[in-house]
């Protein structure tokens, strides 16, 4: 019985922890003609994923953006809405489905979640960590395939996520800093050991935006727990940006006491910039705000993912701070 009710905080662990209310796009929601569904074999694999082209000529800007765990690449359209932004800018953006425990069915709620290998020490709540999913060949994959098939500019790379997605892309921050000109991650944990050597030559400059009422990614860190079950310890996520800001000191000439701060309208901004002036870390706090993307167009039950601000928008945000970034 003790095994049971573990199994089942684990499989809620994995949802709730990781944005799992944005699993699937719901039936009602209209595919844009725009959007193109592809498929990669990533180690035996067929991997998934699905492209929203605005009718770009040339040299577009691309960005990845993943979802949460549990999630799906439809939910996390439907729920950040990128495309409207494309076309505004003429951008093209990827949605990239993480794996699941049965991959011959579909994605499901609870039953068989979809999630990110992020390579955090929690193979006993991401499945994706447990089966040593290949994310980071199925980024590079994706990438190649964009540059031979649509105009994308490669010095315009870029990757956005929320929660285990977020996480993600922390690992490809760390392992793509040659691919990717900046990142952005929402309301997701830097899990990788901060005294690990960083090998790479440059730092890939950081948005990082997470709500002050975050249950789920709770902004002081510490252990972190789902009922009894003990689901990790994270550092804060002050901690965590200093570790950014240290790295950039290092590799990018940042200044590190000469950062600017802001708070209006319930958002606090903090950006830390080079000595010509370019911000290499942009740390957004939004009060009020729990486990929701930004903006976005779903609201989670605040007995689960805390209270919705709607003082800022995440896209707009993200974007602003990507177009200032290319290699």
């Amino acid at each position: 019985m003790k095994r049971i009710i573990i199994g089942i905080f684990v499989i809620l662990f994995a949802g709730l922890s990781a944005g799992l209310f944005t699993a699937c796009a719901s039936s009602a929601y209209p595919m844009p003609q725009e959007m193109h569904q592809h498929s990669l074999m990533i180690d035996g694999m067929e991997r998934t994923f699905w492209v929203y082209d605005p009718g770009v000529q040339q040299n577009a800007p691309v960005i990845f953006m993943f979802h949460g765990g549990g999630g799906s690449a439809l939910g996390i359209l439907e729920d950040a809405q990128w495309n409207d932004l494309a076309q505004r800018e003429n951008c093209i953006i990827v949605y990239p489905e993480g794996t699941r425990e049965h991959p011959d069915q579909l994605a499901s709620f609870i039953g068989n979640p979809q999630n990110w290998n992020d390579g955090s020490p929690r193979e006993d709540v991401i499945g994706a960590i447990r089966r040593n999913a290949n994310d980071t060949a199925f980024f590079a994959a994706m990438t190649e395939y964009l540059k031979g098939n649509y105009p994308v500019d490669p010095g315009r790379i870029y990757a956005a996520g929320f929660s285990n997605g977020a996480s993600m892309v922390f690992r490809l921050a760390y392992e793509f800093p040659d691919t990717l000109a900046a990142v952005a991650v929402v309301a997701g944990a830097d899990w990788r050991d901060p005294t690990q050597i960083y090998s790479a030559n440059r730092a890939v400059p950081l948005l990082y935006i997470t709500g002050d009422q975050d249950p789920l990614n709770p902004i002081d860190g510490g252990k972190t727990y789902l009922g009894r079950l003990y689901v990790g310890t994270k550092l804060s996520v002050a901690q965590q940006i200093e570790v950014w800001v240290q790295r950039h000191v290092q590799l990018s000439g940042l200044l590190p006491d000469e950062y600017q701060e802001e708070n209006a309208d319930g958002v606090i901004r903090r950006v830390y910039t080079n000595s010509q002036g370019i911000s290499l870390i942009k740390y957004v706090i939004i009060t009020r705000h729990g486990h929701h993307w930004p903006g976005g167009s779903r609201v989670l039950p605040a007995r689960i993912a805390g209270p919705v601000a709607f003082s800022c928008k995440a896209n707009e945000e993200i974007w602003s701070f990507f177009i200032s970034h290319h290699l």
